[in-house]
């Protein structure tokens, strides 16, 4: 239960709850472990949850007509459905990534009742979901203005967080910028001979 305690404490906006309230959180919440591909919940359904990635990573994709367009991804530390533990239907489909992901599940009728009662900490979760929009502004003006070669990094960036590299695939990283696997091969060929990234077999080292 600790364990619990320590990520729920990680979620900033969980921060106005006091440690009892935590406590009665965190015994409804599950740790579950996807396999890699594996989907967690599909678009267009219901999810009533709260969802913290404790390690790996999960990939929303969202249907565009016949296709699957990846649109971001989840990292350890980051948490996504306050939107469905506020009744909304799955935008997205969320699935584990190239390697089995750990989730954390935070039950949304018991966090409905608690953010019923801070109003503060509800208004934090606001606050959570306007960054969020701030965020997916960025990443729209930068499909739009920004290079190949610089989107590519600043997603390399983005997944590699405070690490130096991080496993990917070519094709994943073609599915999350909107570009064909050749060309993100070529524009990591660019990013290599201006010392921006080294290739290794599965993975890439993000140097600046």
């Amino acid at each position: 239960m600790s364990d619990v305690l320590g990520h729920l404490n990680r979620v900033p906006w969980l921060a106005g709850f006091t440690a009892a309230e935590l406590g009665r959180l965190s015994s409804g919440c599950v740790r579950r472990t996807l396999r890699r591909g594996q989907v967690l919940f599909e678009e267009g359904r219901s999810y009533d949850r709260l969802i913290l990635v404790l390690a790996g990573h999960l990939q929303l994709h969202r249907r565009a007509g016949a296709r699957q367009l990846r649109l971001r991804d989840v990292n350890p530390g980051q948490h996504l459905g306050v939107s469905l533990v506020a009744g909304a239907l799955a935008g997205v489909t969320a699935k584990a990534g190239e390697a089995d992901t750990v989730v954390l599940l935070i039950p949304g009728p018991e966090l409905r009742e608690l953010l019923a009662r801070r109003p503060q900490a509800a208004l934090a979760a606001i606050g959570e979901l306007g960054r969020l929009v701030e965020l997916l502004t960025e990443e729209l003006v930068e499909a739009r203005t920004a290079s190949l070669s610089d989107r590519l990094l600043r997603h390399l960036v983005r997944l590699a967080g405070a690490r130096r590299e991080v496993a990917v695939t070519q094709q994943a990283l073609a599915d999350a910028i909107g570009a064909s696997r050749e060309r993100v091969n070529g524009a990591l060929g660019t990013l290599e001979a201006a010392g921006r990234v080294r290739r290794h077999r599965g993975r890439v080292e993000v140097r600046g």
